[in-house]
């Protein structure tokens, strides 16, 4: 751990509190947080070169600067190790003794990495028009990327102090990659989870070594060209390894067995993949993703944890947005292999909402879920009874049971608290989506 006095204006009048609300970084992550690819870009250069960079950053960063803003600040930076390691990493490629150099360009090219978010998406090729265009690189039920425009007039209300967000049911990104769009203009502290080991290590596989992601996939590719695999090899070979991090062939499988599977539940083969030639297409739809999905996990911190002790480890945390996606009461369409993932329960639900009900009041948590379910009608039941949309032979039955269970929770058991909620139809397929908050946004209804 190392702690630096820099003063910034020899290269540029950095707006450190824009980035953590304080002149005192005392957690020093910024540095930590860059993504490793461009440590080794800035390691290729020289020095003299880098400092070319930094006065770019400085004269692109000045025109956008209040000219009346203070001169000469002195920012005390508080380092981790991982920041300090690359510091001397740094410092050996450039033969430089001083540290504090080699600070102020890291804190340099953090500053610019993080404010200027509109060119991260870029990269990612996303179209804020276009919510299928998000890179996926696997593909679960529940995704809120097709919400995406009715959350986003949501988060757009998330007051300025909240620069904290924790997710403890990340899934397949969508509700994520919503969150950094709309609040571009911030520099936050992302904090993903998920319980599914599968989902997790090809997370870590790519933000760790893209490119060893891409060939691994390209290797099961060529294998399932000439025969020597199907989907059977793949999802037996999967099943027996050591449930390790950072397994490679293990990411790869996970992908291919979610593109060509039922309701990519990585079980049975989707009858309309049966050949080998649609299975590698769509498989290779994902593979071409994974350099997109790097950038975009480079700038999160992403782990493998039950949601029930993030929330008991957190949910006391002060100015925290807490987005909640778990899976859905009475449903089973979340229900994954069972040695990969750990089932959420009643029981399990009942405690999240409790940890909801018990975040301090400058906190904010959302919840999602549905007041639908799918079952067929019951005996004597009519349509005047329920509210009902059929759809495929099937009910999509506004649920009284579930409304109950939550006017219960939110409303008669709130206490001196108030609760507030919002109805989303979904996509035309009369499922009633919703959003619970402590925070009384716009369009949203007391309980």
């Amino acid at each position: 751990m190392g702690k630096y006095n820099i003063r910034m204006d020899d290269y540029f009048k950095a707006r450190v509190t824009d980035l953590k609300g304080t002149n005192d970084l005392k957690y020093g992550n910024i540095i930590s947080k860059l993504p490793e690819d461009i440590i080794t870009k800035l390691g290729d250069m020289s020095f003299d070169e880098s400092k070319k960079l930094i006065n770019c950053i400085y004269n692109d960063y000045k025109s956008k600067s209040n000219p009346d803003e203070k001169k000469n600040t002195v920012f005390s930076l508080r380092c981790d190790n991982s920041s300090d390691n690359r510091i001397r990493q740094l410092m050996g490629k450039w033969n430089v003794k001083n540290k504090s150099d080699v600070i102020k360009i890291l804190l340099a090219v953090a500053i610019l990495y993080y404010t200027y978010k509109n060119e991260f998406y870029k990269k990612l090729g996303i179209s804020s028009e276009n919510p299928s265009s998000f890179p996926y690189v696997c593909y679960q039920m529940g995704n809120k990327h097709k919400l995406r425009f009715e959350i986003e007039k949501v988060l757009k209300q998330i007051p300025s102090s909240i620069n904290t967000v924790v997710e403890p049911f990340m899934g397949m990104c969508g509700l994520t990659l919503n969150v950094l769009q709309t609040l571009s203009d911030r520099s936050l502290d992302y904090y993903a989870y998920d319980s599914d080991y599968n989902l997790i290590n090809l997370y870590r596989c790519i933000k760790t070594n893209s490119e060893k992601t891409e060939k691994v996939c390209g290797k099961l590719i060529d294998e399932l060209k000439s025969g020597n695999e199907n989907f059977e090899t793949v999802k037996e070979k999967r099943k027996n390894r050591t449930k390790t991090y950072l397994n490679y062939k293990a990411s790869a499988e996970h992908m291919y067995l979610d593109a060509v599977s039922v309701r990519h539940k990585t079980e049975n083969l989707n009858k309309k993949y049966s050949s080998a030639d649609l299975q590698i297409a769509k498989f290779s739809e994902y593979a071409n993703n994974v350099s997109k999905m790097a950038v975009f996990l480079n700038i999160i911190s992403v782990s493998k944890r039950n949601a029930l002790n993030v929330l008991k480890d957190t949910h006391r945390s002060e100015k925290t947005l807490f987005l909640l996606d778990p899976p859905y009461l009475d449903s089973s369409g979340y229900k994954r292999e069972s040695n990969t993932v750990e089932e959420f329960t009643q029981e399990d639900y009942d405690k999240m909402v409790n940890f909801c009900k018990k975040i301090p009041d400058d906190s904010i948590f959302m919840l999602f879920g549905r007041f639908t379910k799918t079952r067929t009608r019951l005996k004597g039941e009519k349509d005047s009874d329920i509210k009902v949309k059929e759809t495929n032979g099937c009910f999509l039955i506004d649920d009284y049971q579930l409304r109950g269970y939550y006017n219960l929770i939110f409303g008669l058991k709130s206490g001196n608290k108030k609760y507030y909620y919002k109805e989303i139809p979904f996509d035309g397929r009369g499922t009633i989506e919703f959003i619970i908050s402590n925070y009384p946004f716009d369009d949203f209804i007391l309980f």
